[in-house]
């Protein structure tokens, strides 16, 4: 959004006001198919490092 704001004020005489509405917080979570092949993943990645 930053990069939006800085072409519209860069692209000729304009007011940009930011404006803020809602502040989000919202986490989402990896789909539990993910989340077991990352478990695997770091799993694996241990016997390497460790062996």
């Amino acid at each position: 959004m930053a990069e939006v704001v800085g072409f519209l004020r860069s692209a000729g005489p304009s007011e940009v006001e930011e404006l803020t509405v809602i502040e989000e917080d919202v986490e989402f979570l990896l789909p539990k198919e993910l989340v077991q092949i990352e478990s695997a993943s770091n799993k694996s990645e241990a016997g390497i490092v460790a062996g």
